[in-house]
């Protein structure tokens, strides 16, 4: 068993800063398909700028705050208990319209290429 608490995880910055994060298992921990589990946070007004992942399938469920996410043409609003699936090599962004940060979880699992 391996237990990781939130508190002793340290703060990262990506996207050039924009957002932070805590990488609860990274893909090298998983044994598995998952490439990634995180808790991220986007500050009020801030975006996450449109990307693609040409080998994951990722996941976002988020805890507080609220905003908008894009995956490929489509636009929805998203808020607390919402869940968006990215498929393989869609592009996507979120951005927090909100006055609260955002907090979610993001989980990236490895898709299968053949």
């Amino acid at each position: 068993m391996k237990k990781v608490n939130i508190k002793d995880v340290p703060l990262e910055a990506a996207f050039n800063g924009t957002v932070h994060k805590k990488i609860m298992v990274r893909a090298e921990e998983s044994g598995s398909p998952l490439a990634f589990f995180q808790e991220a946070y986007l500050e009020p007004g801030k975006k996450i700028e449109p990307h693609t992942h040409a080998d994951l399938v990722e996941y976002y469920y988020f805890l507080k705050g609220r905003g908008v996410m894009q995956v490929g043409e489509e636009k929805q609003n998203v808020a607390a208990g919402d869940c968006v699936t990215v498929p393989v090599n869609h592009i996507h962004s979120a951005e927090n319209t909100g006055e609260e940060t955002i907090v979610f979880i993001a989980a990236g699992v490895k898709a299968k290429t053949s």
